[in-house]
């Protein structure tokens, strides 16, 4: 009796993967749906092959193995349902040689997997042959040295359009939408914009990250990951998934700090150690790729700057009841210890009475704590005062912009360079006549060191002076106008009756409070007001009958 052996049947599953290294060539041959239509021809064509199933990764390197869809297929694998896996190629199997080739030589074979790689002609069936042996492995090194290849280009070509200001993030910043004629480029996203702004007037108006948070989940604004969702924009992210995100303070933290809403692109701030190694390096400010204007701004500076100023306080600036907000929360210092100082509500007789106080003093025993009222009176009479003395500045610099104010301050820095130039010269020919002096006998060798040493120093001097007074001048000279808008921010408020959060943070940096009777304050724009300060003064000074009746007007 004679037997025919009886040819087995395959349990096959189809891996396909493309990276978005390859989504950027637009090649359709390497596109997901076309890799599926050429392995299922191919399966159709052999009758021992039966096709159960699909893994995909979308968007994933191949230099290395761990891969979602991979991962997911090896389970299937291990747990006996599948003996064949099919690839387009060997390169979209992988780019790591040495992985590659662990897995075709070693531990497919232990598992009794069939491989196949149809574009290669390679089938782990039929491939005993010693050429097949060596042109796998070369194959797997030629498809990891064009990865490393690839991978530099890549790298030079993002960095090249990093520095032109270009956006080459995967994900457009919330507030911002992709430009329709150019996608380096983005313009702003009318609705998510306001609510960027919302953010930034909240946290000035003295609301915590958390509490912002909380009250855009209350009025259910979506959040950045659900607005994209809603705009059926194709998002990844490496958190849990829930079914629907909210706003949390992290998100809120992440939107105050990015210097895109002032119109400025900061890239590369995180990166890889090389294309195999992808565990991401944090890279500090100073390597960071940072170009400005290159989008409309959603912020302006100011409003950004008083915010990053916010930041740094890191106070509670919620009350005990959850929605109060502390006044001062965020703006004060202990003048005893240089901590920061939080407000605490305490009851008292059916009233609740609010106290500023730093616990690291109270640690101490040594407690520092002013009451809110008392604290008010004395910020609001200092504030009174400033605002009046820049008033009278702006008055005077308006008066003095008639005779003209820049040309004196010019002709005064001129003098002193005249004369350190002059004190320059005269040093360096004193120091080119001591070597005569000496050669003379009217000087010993010591002594003309002695001398040379103290010109040298002196001139050194007068040179780094000059250098300064030539910085200033040209300062002077590239001076405008709208360098004193800082003004601006105090003498609208000159009228000023009353505090308000705002108020406060656009005029008061910082408050330091020494005992429960005495502050000291430093006020936004303290060296823009001491500066002017001086040159007016200055400037009265060296022309004190003429200007005097002129202001006095």
């Amino acid at each position: 009796m004679q037997f025919s052996k009886q040819k087995k049947t395959y349990q096959a599953y189809v891996y396909v993967r493309l990276s978005q290294d390859d989504e950027d060539k637009i090649q359709e041959s390497d596109s997901i749906s076309n890799q599926k239509l050429l392995i299922k021809e191919y399966a159709a064509k052999h009758k021992d092959i039966h096709l159960i199933g699909f893994k995909v990764d979308d968007g994933c390197t191949g230099v290395t193995f761990d891969r979602k869809g991979f991962n997911e297929l090896m389970e299937i694998v291990r747990s006996g349902k599948c003996d064949c896996i099919i690839v387009k190629d060997l390169s979209r199997f992988g780019r790591n040689y040495i992985e590659s080739g662990r897995y075709i030589e070693r531990i497919f074979p232990m598992l009794g997997v069939r491989f196949i790689a149809i574009n290669d002609l390679f089938d782990s069936l039929s491939s005993n042959s010693l050429a097949d042996s060596m042109t796998v492995p070369f194959k797997n090194l030629i498809n990891d040295l064009y990865s490393k290849d690839i991978s530099v280009k890549v790298r030079s070509h993002f960095e090249v359009r990093r520095q032109k200001g270009d956006f080459v993030g995967p994900h457009i910043p919330y507030g911002y939408k992709r430009d329709e004629k150019d996608r380096g480029h983005f313009v702003v996203d009318d609705q998510p914009a306001e609510v960027v702004k919302k953010i930034f007037r909240m946290r000035l108006d003295g609301f915590s990250q958390q509490a912002i948070a909380e009250q855009l989940n209350a009025f259910g604004e979506p959040s950045p990951l659900e607005y994209k969702k809603l705009k059926g924009f194709k998002y990844c992210s490496g958190f849990k998934a829930r079914d629907k995100s909210l706003w949390s303070a992290q998100t809120i933290g992440r939107i105050l700090r990015n210097e895109v809403y002032i119109g400025t692109m900061v890239q590369k701030k995180v990166t890889t150690i090389n294309y195999k190694v992808r565990k991401p390096v944090y890279l500090p400010a100073e390597q960071q790729i940072r170009v400005q204007n290159t989008h409309e701004p959603i912020i302006d500076e100011r409003t950004f700057a008083l915010v990053q100023q916010l930041l740094k306080g890191k106070q509670k600036c919620i009350g005990a009841d959850g929605r109060a907000t502390y006044l001062f929360s965020g703006l004060l210092i202990c003048g005893q210890c240089g901590s920061k100082i939080d407000g605490q509500t305490f009851p008292y007789k059916d009233k609740k009475h609010v106290y500023y106080l730093c616990r690291h003093c109270q640690k101490e025993k040594h407690s520092n704590r002013i009451k809110q009222e008392k604290l008010y009176d004395l910020v609001l009479h200092a504030l009174q005062s400033h605002i009046y003395s820049v008033t009278e500045i702006e008055r005077v610099v308006k008066k003095l912009g008639e005779i003209p104010f820049q040309k004196n301050e010019i002709k005064r820095v001129k003098d002193q360079l005249e004369q350190k130039r002059q004190e320059l010269q005269k040093y360096t020919k004193w120091r080119q006549s001591l070597r005569e002096d000496y050669t003379n006998g009217r000087l010993s060798k010591e002594e003309m060191q002695d001398y040379y040493q103290g010109y040298k120093v002196r001139c050194e001097e007068a040179e780094a002076s000059i250098q300064q007074l030539e910085r200033k001048m040209e300062e002077i000279i590239c001076a405008k106008s709208t360098d004193n808008t800082w003004m601006k921010d105090f003498v609208q408020h000159k009228n000023i009756q009353e505090l308000s959060r705002r108020i406060l943070v656009n005029t008061v940096s910082s408050i330091k409070v020494i005992d429960k009777a005495h502050i000291c304050l430093v006020f936004n724009f303290q060296q823009q007001f001491e500066e002017m300060y001086n040159r007016v003064r200055s400037v009265l000074q060296d022309n004190h009958t003429q200007l005097m009746e002129g202001v006095k007007q």
